[in-house]
């Protein structure tokens, strides 16, 4: 991630969080707002300089995620999601040529749209905007160096250049060798495929790779973990039911908890990703499950995880139900998955099982229903 000076805890603490009527007008005003923002930047005079390289479409995906992103940190008031989440975000964008003066003007140009939408009511929600204004090396990301990162592993360098070049024979091989050499299932999720998964990721929001080597690099990665997943009977033992949050799209992290789950002994459902709450909740009503994992890759996502265990919680049939969490969505920190309501944070791969059997444990569940 690229290197700013970021605010200090004081800082976050005077931004966030905002009143929760604060929150709700923000999520109800985010089409109108992004409206409003595209209009401001669209009929300013030194257009051309501010998109610099980019496209006007990429810009107003970008100010639809930012509207997303913020409704997000505004509704969990998590002050460290804006310290991690928002140089990452934007330095995706920066690297599509969006020039340093558009950095400059996007505080402005959010903070008139609040005004003009939400009159005195926005004040809440512009305090982060105006920190942002007022403190541009906090937040402006800087450009980002060439190169892979250097936690990679000579193996999941490997299997980075099978997927990029679209060598399934060759990612495969990679994977089916780390295996016979007597790795783990766990192991090779967080230390082969995750990594060369986050730098695939990583190059293509910094424009080092077209969007056509992304997808053809996560096609690859679906069917390996096809392989990985025998499909043949559930094993004895526990049931947990994995799932992404109800709006998330990203589901080969909810994927490779299954398979440390079942290659662990735990019978699995696996239910992928973007199911609606209701849909998700009547399956556990059918299968009684003893815990529900559920996978968030974006920060923008939380607040259905949120809602997602509230309406858990509420159920008398379900309320029991152990939740355990992970992803790239939930940071370094324990904040942030603490306030949607889940019972602990899985960090990688191999922290599920453990995190799993305590929960169980800790519950005293009768055995799952199948």
């Amino acid at each position: 991630m690229p290197s700013t000076v970021v605010p200090t805890d004081p800082e976050l603490a005077a931004l966030l969080p905002v009143p929760r009527e604060a929150a709700q007008r923000f999520e109800s005003a985010r089409s109108d707002l992004v409206a409003r923002v595209d209009a401001g930047l669209f009929r300013r005079p030194d257009l051309g300089v501010l998109l610099g390289d980019a496209t006007s479409s990429s810009v107003r995906e970008l100010h639809r995620y930012l509207a997303a992103f913020f409704s997000s940190v505004y509704e969990l008031g998590v002050p460290e999601m804006l310290r991690d989440g928002l140089p990452r975000l934007l330095a995706g964008y920066r690297s599509r040529g969006l020039s340093d003066d558009y950095f400059e003007v996007l505080p402005e140009l959010w903070c008139q749209a609040l005004q003009d939408q939400l009159g005195a009511r926005s004040q809440p929600l512009r305090r982060v905007w105006d920190w942002m204004r007022d403190h541009p090396d906090a937040w402006v990301p800087q450009p980002d160096g060439p190169g892979a990162h250097p936690e990679l592993s000579e193996v999941a360098v490997r299997l980075l250049d099978a997927l990029l070049t679209g060598d399934a024979p060759g990612a495969r091989s990679v994977i089916q060798q780390a295996l016979q050499e007597g790795a783990g299932v766990d192991e090779v999720f967080v230390e082969v495929i995750q990594p060369a998964l986050y730098e695939i990721g990583h190059r293509w929001e910094h424009g080092r790779i077209s969007a056509a080597q992304e997808h053809l690099a996560s096609g690859l990665v679906a069917r390996i973990l096809a392989t990985l997943d025998d499909g043949g009977p559930a094993r004895e033992g526990r049931l947990a039911v994995v799932t992404t949050a109800p709006t998330e799209t990203h589901e080969f992290g909810a994927w490779m908890v299954a398979d440390v789950l079942r290659n662990a002994g735990w019978s699995v459902r696996f239910l992928g990703s973007q199911l609606p709450v209701a849909e998700i909740l009547h399956y556990l009503r059918q299968v009684g499950p003893a815990l529900l994992c559920v996978s968030v890759t974006l920060e923008i996502h939380l607040p259905s995880l949120r809602h997602l265990v509230a309406a858990l919680r509420d159920d008398p049939e379900l309320a029991e139900t152990r939740v355990l969490v992970g992803g790239q969505a939930f940071g370094p920190g324990e904040r942030v998955w603490k306030t949607t309501g889940a019972d602990a944070l899985a960090g990688d791969a191999r922290q599920v099982v453990t995190a799993a059997e305590r929960l169980v444990a800790e519950r005293g569940a009768d055995p799952p229903r199948h």
